[in-house]
């Protein structure tokens, strides 16, 4: 399969520029709707329950998803499924008790429950402790994530003349996408932050869909689709397909399952996004598509980085630059089974998913300041 990968092309970098493109031109194009502070922050509570849903998923779908989860899955098999959909449950907890609490609270920013339940000045303590983290834990994700795009792109070793001073590759993409950022969310505020939020998750869906039936079709071979899935069953490691990994390593997956019930519904996006929809029902509603979009996306790629375990035994020796090669499973697959074009689609899937995430966090981390 090593010979069938294939590299980036012009046509991949239009893709990715002409994404990027549109997500600044949305950003601008919706200024034009945010009249009062409220409009900037909640989009004046009249935000369509399915687009804070969707936007509200893929906020917690950054690209750890198809590069830090695809390389666990690679690993360790079933045990992802257990892991990487336990959102599912943290939504149901969200239907049950706080979609209709987070919207009865009536804030336009995070911060305000603070001042409400104890003082200002617990606000601004809070705020000060958390600001700072908050800021450089967002630098970290864009870091991580161009290492890995400018990576995939080929373009790490190259140099970047911006007039003032030369960059390098990874330097040149954070620098890309910070500004891509910062132009639709301080533009468009809380209505752009959601509105390129759906426009990124049916990029990811696409994406996804697409992976999925052609990594088994290229596993089975002749036989097609129903054989790759046979082979998958038949030709796994030991323990590959069972939840072996779970039984062994139950303290671990309990953990994990608190901290999604805990970050699933105390998470300030999330209570930003229940508080900017309509009504209560609407709340509701958002977390019942939440808990659906959390079960199902996941699986449309945890099965197809299952099948690149077969597909791709020693992926070591196809990314000997990185530290972890198995989380460029999901990638080896888009660089071996899609037509240039569709690769450009994916690393602007890749793109899509931190982004998702970071313009979140930049939004509700304006209304606190």
């Amino acid at each position: 399969m090593i010979d069938q990968i294939k590299q980036v092309n012009i046509l991949d970098f239009a893709v990715v520029a002409a994404y990027l493109l549109m997500l600044s031109g949305v950003g601008i194009y919706l200024s034009r709707f945010n009249k009062t502070v409220d409009d900037f922050f909640k989009g004046g509570g009249k935000i369509p329950w399915w687009i804070s849903g969707i936007s509200t998923f893929v906020a917690g779908f950054s690209a750890f998803m198809f590069v830090a989860a695809a390389g666990y899955t690679y690993k360790n098999g079933m045990g992802a499924v257990v892991l990487f959909t336990s959102a599912f449950w943290a939504y149901w907890l969200g239907y049950f008790v706080y979609a209709t609490k987070w919207r009865r609270s009536r804030l336009s920013s995070p911060m305000e429950f603070l001042t409400r339940r104890f003082s200002q000045g617990t606000t601004y303590y809070y705020t000060i402790l958390s600001i700072v983290p908050a800021i450089m834990g967002l630098g970290l994700n864009i870091y991580i994530l161009c290492i890995f795009i400018s990576t995939s792109l080929g373009i790490t070793d190259l140099s970047f003349n911006l007039g003032i001073a030369s960059v390098s590759g990874l330097e040149f993409s954070m620098i890309i996408t910070g500004l891509v950022m910062l132009i639709y969310t301080s533009a468009g505020g809380l209505r752009a932050v959601v509105i390129t939020d759906v426009l990124q998750f049916f990029i990811i869906l696409i994406v996804s869909v697409l992976i999925f039936p052609l990594a088994f079709m290229a596993l089975g071979g002749t036989g097609g689709f129903f054989h790759g899935i046979g082979k998958l069953m038949s030709e796994s490691p030991t323990g590959y397909l069972s939840l072996h990994d779970v039984a062994t390593r139950p303290v671990f997956y309990i953990a994990y399952l608190i901290s999604s019930l805990i970050g699933y519904n105390a998470a300030w996006h999330v209570g930003q996004r229940y508080y900017s929809v309509p009504t209560e029902r609407d709340a509701r509603k958002m977390a019942i598509l939440c808990a659906v979009l959390s079960f199902v996306l996941p699986l449309l790629w945890i099965a197809p980085t299952m099948a690149a375990r077969l597909m791709f035994p020693s992926i070591g020796t196809i990314w000997p630059q990185l530290t972890e090669p198995a989380e460029a499973s999901f990638v080896t697959l888009a660089l071996t089974l899609l037509p240039n074009g569709l690769i450009g689609l994916t690393i602007s899937a890749i793109l899509a998913a931190t982004m998702t995430s970071v313009d979140t966090q930049l939004n509700y981390l304006a209304s606190i300041l």
